[in-house]
């Protein structure tokens, strides 16, 4: 429904100045409403995993709270996170430092990481839509609060605690920074746009190093360099600070990262690798990206093809009213859209390597509002109210799936190889075998590296049984023989796992075996270690 003129003319009578307020304040209620529904939904569907106790949690997951451990147990400071594709760089350390909120909370439950961010989430959806009210409409904010919470590409950002996802957190403010800037000619916002786009780097060095040169071509094309303007040196500090801990760690580690970042460009770091095509192929593969992460931030889901070319449908026909009513400002915002898209992806065409989805985790945000803002000039006209509301209840139907939360709300879920869920169970289940009786406890993982079990045997089993193993780890520490417990998460390539047991050098066989749903396979052998 389109909202009601609430504006009275210059020479209205105070009675109908009393009604346009009296319909202002009807409207602003019944929105506030919808967004408090909104706001509900959103928060269940985040919040899904912790109910069920099926909270994501993997190999980066892993990574990510052994560094906040060595901060918040082991009392280690650090200026930099984890590492990055480029063998030798680091991320900031935001990411550690905001986790560690929920880790003192919680005392290090992966569960906590989920919950904080999932608070996050559903504080962006009140915050997308005051911040859209400042730039348009109502009618455009509560669209946007409505991508926001019910959109796929923002539910998964609250449920995978990874550090790109909270670029889909703080693009929004930058996009009102960027106009405030263009729109209004209004440079105090000026030092907070370079603060967001210093702290992208923080999140994802990827992103940050397209945004920036993305940032001042759009900057550049609305005339923002023609023109005198204040705040531009404290702009370049505040952006500069954001590398301070990294330029420190720099300096104590004899230019680490300067090295590894001066040894790509001259091509003795091939760590990122290369997609081994030219320009024109690459550019061929960003369009592709670019028409995925499209898809997938209007249509809710990327296999959902048909639906982003509804929403595109609508999408052209609102645009091309607002070209026909001369909304100047609307058409404003939607060339500088359109500009840093073109900007960011040309961008990425540039870089030989392969540019992973985790890379353009920011743009979801930018789509949206593409769309959002073209719907607007479609609700005034009867026909145009229709064709918004068929497309969001078929969004909500075929790319939400509510069907789905239905029935995991009537039957429970019994959660994935990396639910946490299913690998407390696997815990339980070789300490309880084990009883009071020393045992090593050995795991096969594709990545290699045990973060995730390491956490979990330190969290989870210490808090829960007394018995803890002997030896542990990806290979054999001691020559102590003890009954021993192969934990074997599944792999594609089972040669990798025969040849994983054969270092471990066991003599016998396994005595038990459990085959659980999830694909990992506990084997229980009563043996002694051949001898070295």
């Amino acid at each position: 429904m389109p909202l009601r003129k609430t504006t009275a003319p210059k020479n209205a009578t105070p009675k109908v100045m009393k009604a346009s307020r009296l319909n202002l304040k009807k409207d602003s209620k019944r929105y506030l409403w919808i967004l408090l529904a909104l706001s509900i939904i959103g928060a269940y569907m985040r919040l899904e995993p912790v109910i069920f106790d099926t909270v994501h949690f993997s190999f980066d997951q892993g990574i990510d709270i052994s560094l906040v451990r060595r901060l918040v147990v082991d009392h280690k400071f650090t200026l930099i996170g984890r590492y990055t594709g480029l063998q030798g760089v680091f991320l900031g350390p935001l990411w550690t430092w905001l986790l560690a909120v929920p880790y003192l909370v919680s005392g290090g439950s992966p569960t906590a990481n989920e919950i904080f961010m999932s608070l996050i989430g559903i504080g962006s959806i009140w915050a997308s839509y005051w911040l859209v009210k400042k730039m348009f409409t109502p009618q455009i904010a509560l669209l946007s609060a409505g991508f926001v919470a019910l959109s796929t590409q923002f539910i998964v950002a609250s449920q995978v605690v990874l550090s790109p996802y909270a670029l889909t957190l703080i693009m929004l403010p930058y996009l009102w920074c960027l106009w405030e800037v263009i729109q209004k000619n209004n440079d105090a916002f000026l030092p907070w746009l370079a603060l967001l786009v210093g702290l992208s780097f923080q999140f994802e060095i990827a992103f940050g190093i397209v945004l920036v040169p993305a940032t001042l071509v759009v900057l550049g094309a609305f005339g923002f360099f023609t023109r005198i303007g204040k705040h531009r040196l404290l702009s370049l500090i505040i952006f500069a600070a954001t590398f301070l801990p990294q330029v420190v760690f720099d300096l104590r580690h004899d230019f680490l990262i300067s090295r590894a970042v001066l040894s790509y460009f001259n091509g003795s770091n091939t760590s990122l690798g290369s997609e081994g095509v030219g320009l024109l192929g690459r550019a061929g593969l960003r369009a592709g990206s670019l028409w995925q992460d499209y898809a997938t931030s209007v249509a809710m889901r990327s296999e959902t093809t048909w639906l982003a070319l509804l929403v595109t449908c609508s999408l052209a026909i609102g645009w091309y009213r607002a070209l026909r009513d001369k909304a100047s400002a609307q058409l404003r915002f939607g060339a500088m859209l359109m500009l840093l898209i073109l900007c960011v992806y040309l961008g990425f065409a540039l870089y030989p390597g392969p540019v992973w989805a985790w890379y353009r985790a920011g743009m979801p945000i930018v789509f949206m509002l593409l769309v959002t803002v073209a719907w607007s000039h479609l609700l005034p006209t009867q026909r145009g109210r229709w064709l918004v509301m068929v497309t969001i209840l078929l969004l909500v139907w075929f790319g939400l799936r509510p069907s789905q939360y239905i029935s995991r709300a009537l039957h429970g879920d019994e959660g994935t190889l990396a639910s946490v869920k299913t690998q407390k169970n696997v815990i339980d289940m070789i300490f309880r075998d084990a009883g009071d009786e020393p045992f090593d406890l050995y795991i096969y993982t594709p990545p290699v590296y045990t973060y995730v079990w390491d956490h979990l045997l330190l969290w989870y089993a210490k808090a829960n049984f007394t018995n803890y193993p002997v030896d542990y780890g990806y290979q054999k520490g001691t020559a102590i023989r003890n009954t021993t417990y192969l934990l074997i998460e599944p792999d594609e390539y089972t040669s990798r796992i025969d040849g994983w047991k054969g270092n471990l050098a066991l003599a016998g066989k396994p005595v038990r075996i459990w085959n659980l749903p999830s694909g990992i396979r506990i084997e229980k052998w009563e043996v002694m270690f051949n001898e070295e």
